[in-house]
């Protein structure tokens, strides 16, 4: 992790961070910011939809945990080749009655 990811980090703990920041940071260059941004609830459909898309597991894994993703990108997310991913987003569907 670079020094300045450390201070980003810490931004993304901010509640209130407008949806153009949330945007930006979706698309960030740390794989754990990306994550930070993952675990918020109040994301716009378009950054759940991108971080779903993520080259790293680990970001689409929090994705499918996350309770506030809709249930079409946890559609997809269902079928992702790891098993990291598929199955809480399986269980998360499950939960909504949706599989």
């Amino acid at each position: 992790m670079r020094s300045d990811d450390h201070y980003v980090r810490i931004v993304t703990l901010n509640k209130t961070l407008p949806e153009s920041i949330l945007r930006h940071l979706s698309r960030h260059g740390s794989s754990e910011v990306r994550v930070d941004i993952a675990n918020r609830r109040g994301l716009p459909v378009d950054v759940f939809e991108t971080l779903a898309l993520d080259v790293d597991e680990s970001v689409r894994a929090r994705i499918a945990w996350n309770k506030k993703t809709p249930a079409e990108v946890l559609k997809q997310l269902a079928s992702d080749t790891e098993s990291i991913v598929s199955e809480p987003a399986l269980k998360r569907l499950s939960q909504l009655g949706l599989n």
